[in-house]
């Protein structure tokens, strides 16, 4: 899977899906969006609609127009820690559903321990992994 690759690593949850009416539906970090860009066909045919979804941290924006894509997911996070690095600042968020993330925003993000915020992610950059083989699933 493809958390070794960059610093900070791909952040790689758990997620459910389902197929209805040709879209796909992902649920994830207490949130459900559709996804478009994988092959119906290669995700019916995972076991129990289970796959491990990925995004990078550069793909997490604090504002919904910094992502420049139309489909984003909202996610509830709670800020555990802010990393400061000079041109950009790591955000360590835990999801409502208790996973660890990181986002990497600008250094003008303004974030305190502890602070609940709404994240948004950019639903163009994600990668979605078959849990089995943590082979990545082929976009089309």
């Amino acid at each position: 899977v493809a958390s070794f690759m960059g610093s900070p690593p791909t952040n790689i949850v758990g997620a459910s899906f389902s197929i209805a009416g040709g879209k796909t539906l992902v649920s994830a970090m207490g949130a459900e969006f559709a996804v478009q860009g994988f092959a119906p066909d290669v995700l019916s045919a995972l076991a129990g609609g289970e796959v491990l979804l990925g995004v990078r941290p550069e793909d997490i924006y604090t504002d919904p127009d910094e992502s420049g894509g139309e489909d984003q997911a909202q996610i509830q996070v709670e800020i555990v820690a802010v990393e400061p690095l000079g041109a950009q600042t790591m955000l360590v968020l835990e999801t409502s559903t208790g996973e660890e993330i990181i986002a990497r925003v600008g250094r003008d993000v303004v974030a305190t321990p502890g602070e609940q915020r709404t994240m948004f992610i950019d639903l163009g950059a994600i990668y979605l992994f078959d849990p089995s083989t943590t082979n990545a699933l082929p976009k089309v």
